[in-house]
């Protein structure tokens, strides 16, 4: 899990490539009355659910609650009370590294921080959000022998859109510090807005996010755990950034479009990030499953 956990810390910021998450608490389950049926739901009404998007498949608890995500069919295991969440064994062979962290949420089923605490490996993540469900800031530190990640990124809502990420990852070792920081602001198109009728965390914001690397943090907004998506979908974003390795520094910026496609029930089909293609598939939940909350 020592490739995880750095994906989940320092890529692991990147919603994909802009971004991060938060809270200010790190505990198994803390006093809320944390609800996590009907994962993945898109619209309660049909009872339509995420089953795949791009490379992440997902499968579900009969009680509705995720059981996996399946990236390139490596699992990461969802468990609870006590909270808890796991991943492949294959990569921790040969380590000592735990392959297992204890999770929290928060009552509307957002996620809210991992933790992770032994004598050689600490993991603490913490993710926050606004009043109206809407990530805003995502703060995570990992340490292991001689190594050493911090990672910090807000992002900026106004008027129910997400406007820009912030975020930054610092990697310490033995020998020396490595960093890079991200500034992606996102552009919509005001004469012909594209209206996301599910408040879905489209591909494209989460490829811009920073969490692109951390296979937990996409897999999770992808089914709506990372909060609300934005009322419009964004048209285009820029991107800035600056790495440095050593006493090496690059920057640059970069500009990236979107397109956008919907099935029959009002839910993303697909999103185009330049010529790559993202296709979401969808199931209807079983007639057994509550439909009394509004969770993705």
């Amino acid at each position: 899990m020592y490739m995880t956990m750095k994906k989940i810390i320092c890529a692991g910021l990147a919603l994909l490539m802009c971004g991060g998450l938060v809270f200010s608490v790190t505990a198994c389950s803390g006093d809320d009355d944390d609800d996590n049926g009907n994962s993945g739901v898109v619209n309660n009404d049909l009872g339509l659910r995420v089953i795949a998007v791009g490379d992440y498949k997902y499968s579900y608890y009969d009680d509705g609650k995720l059981e996996a995500i399946y990236f390139y069919n490596e699992p990461i295991k969802f468990t609870y009370k006590p909270d808890k969440i796991t991943f492949s064994e294959e990569e921790d062979e040969y380590r000592d590294e735990p392959n297992s962290v204890d999770v929290s949420y928060t009552s509307q089923g957002y996620l809210k921080s991992l933790s992770l605490s032994d004598e050689e490996y600490k993991l603490s993540a913490v993710y926050t959000y606004d009043g109206d469900g809407h990530l805003t800031k995502i703060s995570s530190s990992y340490s292991a022998p001689n190594e050493k990640y911090r990672n910090e990124a807000t992002l900026t809502w106004r008027n129910d859109l997400l406007r820009m990420i912030v975020w930054g990852c610092e990697d310490y070792d033995e020998d020396e510090t490595d960093s890079e920081s991200h500034r992606i602001t996102f552009d919509y198109d005001g004469d012909n807005p594209i209206e996301n009728p599910y408040l879905q965390f489209a591909a494209s914001l989460i490829e811009f996010v920073g969490i692109g690397d951390g296979d937990l943090e996409e897999g999770l907004a992808h089914i709506g755990k990372l909060g609300k998506g934005p009322k419009y979908l964004p048209s285009a974003c820029q991107r800035e950034w600056e790495e440095t390795e050593g006493s090496r520094v690059r920057n640059g910026s970069s500009k990236s479009e979107f397109k956008y496609g919907f099935n029959i029930d009002n839910a993303l089909s697909y999103v185009m990030i330049g010529n790559e293609r993202i296709n979401y598939r969808y199931e209807f939940v079983d007639s057994r499953i509550s439909k009394s909350n509004d969770i993705r």
